[in-house]
């Protein structure tokens, strides 16, 4: 879709810190990520909704993200556990009209709140470089 912000990445229009691709989707770390880590997993063809996608593609997109998790949990990124998370629809927080699937590294006592604008400050966020290349050697 023109307009997309996700497409105009996948055009790459605009930057991104990706840290996998393949023919289906791709990975990029969230510009605005509520914890060191948290990576998008997006399907390739614009599509606004996870009910939008066929069973192959959404079968892809999950298998994708496990991939991405567990080279999260390979690295020296601290993460204890995650949140796998798809919005669907503004009404529950969807604010890229273009499905993704979130992957959002927790630790104990994080006293992170999910949610709409919820994100981590800046001075608390680790180098987007560092982390994509920390990701990315538990992919290939």
């Amino acid at each position: 879709m023109e307009n997309c912000i996700i497409c105009k990445i996948l055009r790459n229009e605009l930057p991104s810190h990706k840290v996998y691709e393949d023919e289906h989707n791709i990975a990029i770390l969230d510009i605005f990520p509520r914890s060191n880590g948290h990576t998008l997993v997006i399907p390739k063809r614009h599509c606004p909704n996870f009910s939008d996608l066929t069973n192959k593609e959404a079968t892809q997109l999950v298998l994708t993200g496990k991939k991405v998790l567990n080279a999260i949990h390979k690295s020296d990124i601290l993460s204890q556990g995650a949140n796998l998370i798809i919005n669907e629809n503004p009404v529950a927080g969807q604010e890229i009209l273009h499905v993704h699937l979130h992957i959002v590294p927790r630790n104990t006592n994080d006293s992170m709140k999910l949610g709409p604008g919820l994100r981590l400050k800046e001075k608390d966020r680790d180098d987007f470089e560092l982390i994509t290349k920390k990701i990315k050697k538990y992919l290939t």
